[in-house]
């Protein structure tokens, strides 16, 4: 992941990457099938650290609005660390039909179930609305918290405090709508 991160996926190379790993680059090509199934690797390992929680989950909410806001800070922050892999999957997903594929499986097996059992336990407190589709609020909060994290953050370079600014006025505004069922 250093070497595409530091040179591009393009730019980087097989035997770059098996110096970098002190390893043979023969070996990227026998176990990986070469530099695409390398990344898709790296993704699919990343992906599990994440579902086993290895990099941390957002702490629980007691209230709608701080749920969400943990949840989108949570992301906001995570983003700032770990960001190469996104950089380089998402460039690398835009040309790339299986990288692509591989993200949005990450992102549907990772953010969104944890988002909607969070959620869920609010709406089992009473706390949301009966008629609240908890499916379709996970699915947003998910691509919401990558598009704050990533691409405002990432690649347009707005500032953490900016955003936090904002992901309190939308947690404030979607706690209200869920406990009023307009969810």
């Amino acid at each position: 992941m250093a070497v595409f991160a530091a040179h591009g996926y393009d730019a980087a190379t097989t035997r770059a990457v098996a110096e970098t790993a002190g390893v043979s680059e023969q070996l990227i090509q026998r176990y990986f099938g070469g530099k695409a199934g390398l990344l898709r690797a790296i993704m699919q390992n990343y992906a599990e650290s994440d579902r086993a929680g290895r990099f941390g989950v957002p702490p629980a909410g007691d209230t709608v609005t701080a749920e969400i806001e943990n949840f989108l800070r949570f992301y906001l922050d995570r983003e700032r660390k770990y960001g190469d892999l996104a950089r380089v999957a998402i460039y690398r997903s835009i040309v790339d039909p299986k990288i692509a594929a591989e993200v949005a499986r990450m992102f549907t097996q990772s953010r969104e179930p944890l988002a909607h059992e969070r959620l869920l336990s609010l709406k089992a407190k009473g706390l949301i609305s009966a008629a609240a589709d908890l499916s379709a609020v996970a699915h947003v909060l998910s691509t919401l918290s990558f598009a704050l994290a990533f691409n405002d953050q990432l690649l347009f370079g707005r500032s953490a405090a900016a955003l936090r600014k904002s992901i309190r006025a939308f947690a404030r505004i979607a706690a209200a709508g869920l406990e009023a069922g307009e969810a």
